[in-house]
């Protein structure tokens, strides 16, 4: 009589296991980590940082709040660039500065 072959069922150790899982875990982080980190290397996308330089140069020592950084928020709605405030770059010793961003905010909505 013949004997049939039976197909082998191969198990995979637990220490296999478990790096195989965390592999299958981790791949769409590590893709995702991985594109944030080329889109920043190319400079993808526009600047909207709170601040940056005065654009004029008799002002180099000088910043401004970015008048696009409210664009992030307000894409598809009428947006009002804000007040071209200028302040120095390097903060003076013994100065304080408080930067309130919004008018809710200012006035305190909703309280």
């Amino acid at each position: 009589m013949k004997k049939k072959n039976t197909p082998v069922k191969k198990t995979i150790s637990k220490p296999k296991r478990l790096i195989f899982n965390l592999l299958i875990a981790l791949m769409p982080v590590l893709f995702i980590v991985l594109l944030e980190f080329l889109l920043r290397l190319f400079q993808s996308g526009d600047n909207y940082s709170l601040f940056m330089n005065h654009p004029d140069e008799l002002y180099s020592e000088y910043r401004i709040v970015n008048p696009h950084a409210g664009a992030k928020y307000f894409q598809r709605l009428e947006y009002t660039e804000p007040a071209r405030d200028i302040f120095l770059r390097m903060k003076p010793e013994g100065c304080f500065r408080i930067f309130v961003m919004g008018s809710s905010t200012v006035i305190g909505f909703p309280y």
